[in-house]
């Protein structure tokens, strides 16, 4: 379909703004049949006495609010008055019951600013004359009530519009004050500083001015409420004047890159010299008033940029004196032009971020040292970044001599792995495939493993599978499997199905007999299958890490596998078991065992991949801690090397104690931010609007029924347009195809909750309380979605039906969608109360917006202080958010954390180590207690190692220390006890089996997907 300009999205999106806020508060209005006071949700301001009878202090007046106003700071030159405007509605009703509002009333006040500590009410008097006079009721007043506060410096002016009418409702009355507003003029102020926020020379804390019960709008000495807080978030531009003319194209890097990267980092030196110098720093400090600390704060920084350069130095070092360094840098690049996506050049951050990590694949020691965080906006290019990485590891990789294994493994959250990431993934490994092959470079096939939970892809095919399992006879069995959804190779959809049964693998095969992949794709979703064939790259969940206390076969992820079977086909073997006796995972196998194709220790991988590290918390984050040390250990143990790890996160609040707590290893980021943080090198805020929030506070209804009104608002707004009960085309000079192009974009809504309760709540009432021309169509994606339903709606949201009314018009969603889900149409979001942390709050936003600006109503359950307190400082929350995110809760200091992962900790030691040294498997209690009582196993030395891999000190890690000898001890002692009745060795653990899964200490939520195109 066609592209339309943001300016034409920006229109059309004010006007529907404007159209809800002014359905919102009667605006359009001048009769109703039914009491406004259950209609209008904005605006309105409720009698003073009857609000106070609610008895709930200042929480019932945020509820139901009596009064309107504005807070600000005298300045030094104070004026000696202040001019002020209140004006309202009233809804009258007749003698035929029905409610007609009156015109508008607007009452002007001079006021003289009291002296110190003086407070003053005026206009009561004149108020209720003016409304007796018009519409002969004696009941409604309201008055102007100025306070001067002398508690802070400078002097606080408190100026409120309050409703002091009677609490009594009379019978063609309701008391209420509709569309009221409240303006002042020669308001000499001064900002406040928000104190929500520490002194930061990025940032700017100052607010002119606080709305009461309402926002405001503040220009010089003027200041009035407003019913709707709007604050834009602007797209990043990443080619701004400092980087113009510099080739950062996949085409010119893969010929002659060292150019290229010179004049990128040229361009970073002259920024930095502007910008960071000595003098420079103390220009700024002079320019923004920075204090001595903030001056401190930005000389380090500075540092920072000093260090990030260095590292970008030394990546072209290393291209231009390591010539398989620069071979694998080209092809990755021309790996990524034969990608075919819709770009053809990289971003200015990601050349960077690839050049300052070159050194990890040639000084693995001391880079395994280190965690290296990609801190950048939603939708910036992360993905891509590390792509590009890991596809410069895997070509150097097979150029030093490794042939097959895995070279990096990428993890995400448990609540969601997006199939639009695995589609990335094997799009780019099948464009590096095409690439190797045309260079004839050796080794396997660059391959992607799909790693994830027994719920979404299968962990073997049985041979006589038991309900619920993969049945190989089951000719429509493969189609339950299919997770991409187009050819990486030749990005047709001609993808089918199948098992082979002559290899025993579940298949993606394309049919294109033209594709370049020629048959069955390099991509494995079947756990054994990843155990056979070691993938080049590996997408899985972070919750499959628990399987290492269960599955040996997993020791080819870390590590060297057993052998290599010599059957054609069948791949890498492990430890012998009763179903694969000869250690092949191809059921029935009896081929000899040969040795593996390579030196064992290149079996190791190099990079472990964490995205939204920040999810990485509480009792989750202190489970992993501990599964992150076993599998450092491991490998190192194996094979000698640590992986490297990268990661991304969506907040740097604490970010080095929450890295060190997680992988005992420093932290560093990239990229170094600007002096200003919308002025950095690497991108600077373009003028282009990425998304409009809008701050909304439902007045005496509730949050309920306020969305109510706007999806009913929203819906009958579209179909009105696509009925052509609306002209908009005259009203926005749009042409046919810009509204085709808008009802696409802006025409399904997405309704985004925190609880299932209220998403539950939600939907009863879209089923019953939304009334719009023909059926409402809605979905949902939530944690208790099925899989199937999630890709049925994905698949709808991308590929809309032709008739607007068949389409989905309302998607209710949950944490779930808010990472990795990219869909161009949703564009629009109804946030139901603030999340409980930024994080969310920045992540679930950012899913709308992606392509075409969007907007976002941010529903304030206002009775809840967190939400009352952001929606007073809103504006900055949303331009300042990373600053709000709050320091990741995590400890691996918790004895009942060593309680959930002491046994796989201490098994998998057994089944990694010790089984591949035995002429035995260990699979049972009899045989690992030979094992142990032929001295080959020693107790001690296993708790050293242990407690070794998890770096506890015994001065503050005693108790924990105690805990590990004490399992131990009654481990050994269940094994060598004669009348006891274990069979197997995870049934010694006096704490219980090995976690089978990290969703153990979460809620389970289901791996979801969505299409690219």
């Amino acid at each position: 379909m066609m592209m339309i300009s943001e300016e034409k999205c920006l229109k059309f999106i004010d006007w529907l703004v404007s159209e809800v806020e002014v359905s919102g508060k009667g605006a359009d209005l001048d009769q109703l049949e039914n009491d406004p006071s259950g209609v209008f949700y904005l605006g309105k301001i409720s009698p003073e006495e009857r609000v106070a009878l609610m008895g709930l202090g200042d929480r019932g007046d945020r509820l139901e609010p009596c009064s309107i106003g504005v807070r600000f700071l005298l300045s030094d030159e104070i004026s000696k008055s202040i001019n002020v405007e209140a004006s309202f509605h009233l809804w009258i009703k007749n003698e035929e019951k029905i409610w007609k509002k009156t015109d508008l009333f607007k009452f002007n006040f001079e006021i003289q600013i009291p002296s110190y500590k003086n407070s003053i009410s005026i206009g009561n008097e004149k108020i209720l004359k003016g409304i007796k006079e018009k519409t002969g009721l004696e009941n409604v007043s309201a008055e102007i009530r100025v306070d001067r506060n002398t508690l802070g410096e400078p002097d606080e002016l408190i100026v409120t519009f309050v409703n002091c009418s009677d609490s009594e409702i009379y019978a063609n009355s309701d008391g209420i004050l509709y569309e009221s507003k409240l303006t002042i003029n020669n308001a000499t102020h001064k900002p406040y500083y928000l104190e929500a926020l520490p002194d930061s020379f990025r940032y700017d804390r100052r607010i002119e001015a606080y709305g009461i019960n309402c926002s405001v709008y503040v220009k010089n000495k003027y200041i009035e409420t407003t019913d709707l807080t709007i604050q834009d978030k602007y797209r990043p531009d990443f080619q701004h004047d400092a980087l113009k003319d510099i080739d950062l194209s996949f085409k010119g890097l893969s010929e002659a890159p060292l150019e290229k990267c010179k004049s990128l980092l040229s361009a970073y030196k002259k920024w930095g010299d502007k910008k960071w110098s000595d003098d420079k720093l103390h220009e700024y400090a002079g320019q923004y008033g920075w204090s001595d600390i903030m001056l401190e704060e930005a000389k380090n920084a500075a540092h920072e940029y000093e260090e990030e350069v260095k590292r970008i130095s030394n990546g072209i070092d290393l291209l231009q004196k390591n010539e398989l360094i620069m071979k694998s840098f080209k092809l990755m690049n021309e790996s990524m032009l034969n990608l075919g996506a819709n770009y053809n050049s990289w971003r200015p951050f990601q050349v960077g971020f690839l050049l300052a990590n070159l050194n990890s694949l040639v000084d693995k020691e001391s880079e395994a040292n280190l965690v290296d965080i990609v801190w950048f906006a939603t939708g910036g290019g992360k993905t891509e970044t590390y792509l590009g990485l890991i596809l410069t590891a895997a070509f150097f990789d097979r150029l030093k001599g490794k042939i097959t294994g895995v070279t990096a493994w990428s993890r995400f959250p448990l609540r969601m792995l997006s199939l639009q990431q695995t589609q990335r993934f094997a799009n780019a490994l099948a464009a590096a495939e095409i690439i190797r092959k045309e260079n004839k470079i050796s080794g396997a096939k660059f391959s992607l493993g799909f790693y994830v939970g027994s719920n979404a892809t299968p962990n073997s095919i049985p041979v006589e599978p038991r309900h619920g399992q993969p049945d190989p006879d089951d000719e429509n069995m493969p189609n339950n499997y299919k997770l991409l959804q187009y050819c990486p190779f030749c990005h047709k959809d001609t993808i089918k199905m199948d098992f082979n049964r002559i290899l025993w693998k579940l298949e993606h095969v394309c049919v294109n007999t033209e594709c370049p992949s020629q048959g069955a794709l390099p991509f494995y979703i079947v756990d054994d299958e990843i155990y056979r064939f070691l993938p080049t790259v590996i997408v899985g969940t972070l919750d499959k890490a628990a399987v290492i206390g269960l599955q040996s076969s997993m020791r080819g992820i870390i590590g060297s596998p057993h052998g290599f079977c010599e059957a054609n086909g069948h791949g890498h073997t492990y430890a012998k078991r009763s179903r694969f006796p000869n250690g092949c995972l191809v059921p029935g196998c009896k081929a000899d065992k040969k040795p593996l194709p390579m030196d064992e220790n290149l079996y190791g991988m190099s990079f472990r991949l964490q995205d939204e590290i920040h999810l990485l918390k509480d009792s989750l984050g202190a489970v992993d801690a501990h599964y992150e040390s076993l599998l450092d250990s491991l490998q190192f143990e194996i094979t000698n090397t640590r992986a490297k790890i990268l990661g991304s996160s969506a907040t740097l609040a604490g970010y080095e104690k929450h890295i060190d707590i997680l992988y005992k290893r420093e932290a560093r980021v990239f990229p170094t931010q600007g002096v200003k943080i919308d002025e950095g090198f690497w991108s600077t805020d373009s003028s282009q609007v990425m998304r409009k929030y809008i701050a909304i506070s439902p007045r005496g209804v509730t949050l309920e029924y306020a969305v109510d009104k706007i999806i009913t608002k929203l819906q009958i707004l579209i179909r009105e347009i696509v009925d052509k009960k609306i002209n908009i085309e005259g009203i926005l000079e749009l042409t046919q195809e810009d509204v085709d192009k808008l009802v696409d974009i802006y025409g399904t809504n997405v309704i985004y909750g925190n609880t299932l309760r209220d998403l539950e709540a939600t939907m009863r009432s879209l089923e019953t309380q939304i009334l719009v021309k023909g059926e409402l169509n809605t979905a949902s994606l939530t944690g208790q979605t099925a899989f199937d339903e999630v890709i049925s709606t994905l698949k709808r949201i991308e590929e809309p039906e032709i008739d607007y009314y068949e389409r989905l018009h309302v998607i209710t969603a949950s944490s779930m969608m808010s990472h990795g889900v990219d869909l161009d149409r949703l564009n629009i979001m109804i946030m139901l109360g603030v999340p409980l942390t930024t994080s969310e709050f920045i992540q679930s936003t950012a899913r709308v917006g992606r392509k075409y600006p969007g907007f976002v109503f941010v529903m304030h359950k206002i009775g809840r202080e967190r939400d009352a307190g952001i929606y007073r400082s809103f504006n900055k929350f949303i331009e300042q958010g990373d600053r709000f995110v709050e320091p990741i809760p995590i400890t691996r200091r918790s004895r009942r954390v060593l309680e959930r992962t002491i046994a796989a900790l201490a098994l998998s030691r057994i089944i990694f180590i010790h089984e591949p040294k035995s002429e035995d498997n260990l699979t049972t209690v009899l045989k690992l207690r030979k094992y142990v009582l032929d001295e080959k196993l020693d107790e001690s030395e296993e708790v050293e190692k242990i407690i070794n891999s998890l770096e506890l000190d015994i001065n503050i890690d005693a108790s924990l220390i105690s805990d590990i000898k004490n399992w131990y001890n009654i481990f050994i002692r269940n094994l060598n006890d004669p009348t006891g009745t274990f069979r197997f060795p995870s049934e010694l653990s006096p704490t219980g089996q090995p976690m089978r899964s990290l969703r153990d200490v979460e809620e389970n939520a289901p791996i979801i997907g969505g299409l690219i195109k």
